[in-house]
């Protein structure tokens, strides 16, 4: 699909998502949002590797679709403890958490939030806001989307409790 097709879609309330900044680097995530104009990338970690581009990502509001375990495996990144999430995060960049091929690398959503905890060193707040952040972009009803950030937030609250 090219970036006038990508553009009718997003103009008709569709969701625009590309692959991009997991095996090419930040300029790859520059082009899918200013050539192809998504609001949404599968990886976009290494657009850490350029603050001009994670300037471009925060002001333009994409989200990136995150999958840390096969990062690690492929290997984007040597270890979760050195995974950019956090640095992405911290920057004003949406993340969320996916699973990228459960297949290929035999895992769930639920040991990716388990890793990040146990090898990365997620706080539950940071894990609470990855959480919310997918809810938030999630291509969903918005009672269905209100319905889980008020259980991430009960939840959330008992923990602190």
């Amino acid at each position: 699909m090219d970036g006038e097709s990508l553009g009718a879609a997003a103009g008709g309330g569709k969701v625009t998502k590309a692959h991009a900044g997991e095996f090419d680097g930040a300029a790859r995530v520059r082009e899918a949002i200013v050539e192809l104009g998504v609001t949404r990338v599968q990886h976009g970690v290494r657009a850490i590797e350029d603050p001009a581009v994670v300037a471009l990502v925060r002001e333009r509001g994409v989200t990136f679709d995150t999958c840390p375990i096969s990062n690690v495996r492929l290997p984007v990144v040597p270890s979760l403890a050195s995974h950019p999430l956090r640095q992405l995060m911290q920057a004003g960049v949406r993340c969320t958490i996916s699973t990228d091929d459960p297949l290929v690398f035999a895992n769930r959503v639920s040991d990716e939030y388990l890793s990040l905890a146990n090898e990365g060193g997620f706080s539950r707040g940071e894990l609470a806001q990855l959480a919310r952040n997918g809810w938030e972009v999630a291509d969903v009803p918005g009672a269905v989307r209100q319905k889980w950030l008020a259980e991430i937030d009960r939840l959330a609250m008992v923990m602190a409790g």
